[in-house]
């Protein structure tokens, strides 16, 4: 089974040619959104290891990738539209039964889908984009609010500073845009070591069994995740 990868088109060349070691690459790019995140597939695309919601305004490209690699994936009742808050709508960190998100943004189709599951509240709309969701016990992310809220519960939590990941056209980016997670891979968009806290982030995700996928070079960039899936289809 092919794995399909999909990722900012403006993402550095040490950190594309890494992500081609893993899988078939679709660059995502939204023609009509203008503005430093037009590149950000979480903006318009929820994942939560087992369903996927897509925007009704995602590029078409999107959906025909993802139809192409056989992707199982419904599409969601509100744009994701051109500023926030609307553009937060899909951007929460989840798992099958955990959602992280600021209820008052989250899309509708993705409520439907936690009715028995854990909601945790946030204040951050871009909490996907902020936060690596590494287990059900487990996180690490640049949002102050989303460690208390986490760490409230009984869990542990890893906050890291942000001011030295890149995102033109703002001061800095946040930690979750950088990554990506593909079984006990954390796949990233540039090297750790750019990052204060990189020894504390290695030994936290390594407690918890990951290891980190890094480019030869180059700094993190948030690149609006780093989306992957297995496809269903034997051979694309």
């Amino acid at each position: 089974m092919e794995t399909l990868i999909i990722a900012d088109y403006r993402i550095s060349a040490p950190a594309l040619a890494m992500l081609a070691t893993k899988g078939s690459i679709f660059l995502f790019h939204h023609p009509t959104l203008n503005g430093p995140l037009h590149g950000h597939p979480d903006l318009f695309l929820f994942t939560n290891g087992e369903n996927r919601v897509v925007a009704p305004d995602a590029p078409p490209r999107l959906l025909s990738v993802m139809e192409k690699y056989g992707i199982q994936h419904v599409k969601g009742l509100w744009p994701a539209g051109t500023k926030h808050p609307e553009t937060a709508r899909y951007n929460a960190a989840a798992l099958p039964d955990i959602l992280i998100h600021n209820p008052m943004l989250t899309e509708q189709t993705i409520l439907t889908l936690y009715t028995t599951g854990e909601i945790y509240p946030v204040k951050q709309g871009y909490a996907r984009c902020s936060t690596l969701l590494l287990d059900s016990e487990h996180l690490i992310t640049s949002d102050k609010g989303i460690a208390r809220v986490w760490q409230s519960a009984g869990k542990e939590a890893l906050w890291v500073q942000s001011r030295k990941i890149i995102l033109p056209g703002y001061d800095y980016g946040l930690f979750g845009g950088c990554c990506g997670i593909h079984k006990k891979e954390i796949l990233l968009s540039g090297m750790l070591d750019t990052v204060e806290e990189a020894d504390e982030i290695r030994q936290f995700a390594a407690n918890c069994g990951f290891s980190f996928i890094e480019p030869r070079e180059g700094p993190l960039q948030d690149v609006g995740g780093i989306f992957i899936f297995s496809s269903t289809i034997e051979k694309v």
